[in-house]
């Protein structure tokens, strides 16, 4: 070869990272840190207290303690609660574990990856209170609530749309401020409990509101819940549409916020 000859450099491969590859990747980090040997017992614990509160505090002839269970606490406190705290808090944890660099320069814009990493995240939550709201379920089976069959869809949907609105909004909390629990709880105060038990339009304003609506297409529910009138589509789409846009910004304020480890990540 001639001193002068070019020397022709290797083709630059333009294959984008494999978002299939990743996704399957983060999914596998998600659930096998959550079901572990030493987290499983608790987990069981907790997946089965509620069903079994509400055998407690119910009976035949009297079902208020289970719609109770099921409906005011479990789709209205439970979710929300756990929401904000499994949702706000993967980035922050893998920041101080200092994990989150390794993480983060994958080939993915940081947006896909936190898209992604919430997704997983979300898809595990999905996954243990579906177990959760069967077995919930299954305890209106075996107190013959009336016509419980009808409450299947309604309350499956229900739990799904909260699961994805407060999971959303709980990953952008977290990621505006490192004090996400105290502003969660002053968030749930003011606006699900304060503004969502006003029996006006302006309850549109929650999402537990929304909830109710979707739940209630289970007359049992709408008569126990009472003043949540709406349509349960809209009320659907609502959930859905509030958890992919606060998802979306909280990616945002992921793409141009730097997190490193310690008190202040």
């Amino acid at each position: 070869m001639s001193r002068n000859e070019a020397v022709t450099p290797p083709p630059v491969s333009d294959v984008g990272p494999d978002l299939g590859q990743a996704a399957d990747a983060l999914w596998c980090l998600v659930w096998k840190s959550r079901l572990t040997v030493r987290r499983l017992p608790r987990m069981i614990i907790l997946v089965a207290l509620l069903p079994l509160l509400a055998l407690i505090t119910s009976s035949d002839s009297h079902i208020r303690g289970f719609l109770m269970i099921a409906l005011n606490f479990h789709l209205g406190i439970v979710i929300p609660l756990v929401c904000l705290i499994q949702m706000a808090a993967p980035i922050r944890d893998e920041a101080e574990q200092g994990t989150l660099p390794f993480l983060a320069t994958r080939p993915l814009p940081r947006t896909t990856f936190f898209l992604l990493l919430h997704g997983c995240h979300l898809l595990w939550l999905e996954i243990v209170f579906l177990v959760a709201g069967l077995l919930l379920l299954a305890a209106g089976f075996y107190l013959e609530v009336p016509d419980i069959t009808e409450m299947i869809g309604p309350f499956l949907l229900a739990q799904a749309g909260a699961l994805v609105a407060f999971s959303g909004l709980s990953a952008l909390i977290g990621l505006l401020t490192r004090r996400y629990l105290l502003l969660g709880l002053l968030y749930g105060s003011v606006i699900e409990v304060g503004i969502g038990g006003i029996p006006t339009n302006i309850n549109v304003l929650s999402l537990s509101h929304h909830v109710r609506v979707v739940v209630s297409v289970f007359d049992p529910a709408d008569l126990f819940l009472r003043s949540n009138s709406g349509t349960a589509l809209i009320s659907g789409l609502v959930l859905i549409a509030t958890g992919v846009i606060a998802a979306v910004l909280a990616a945002l304020v992921y793409r141009g916020r730097e997190f490193a480890g310690g008190p202040d990540a």
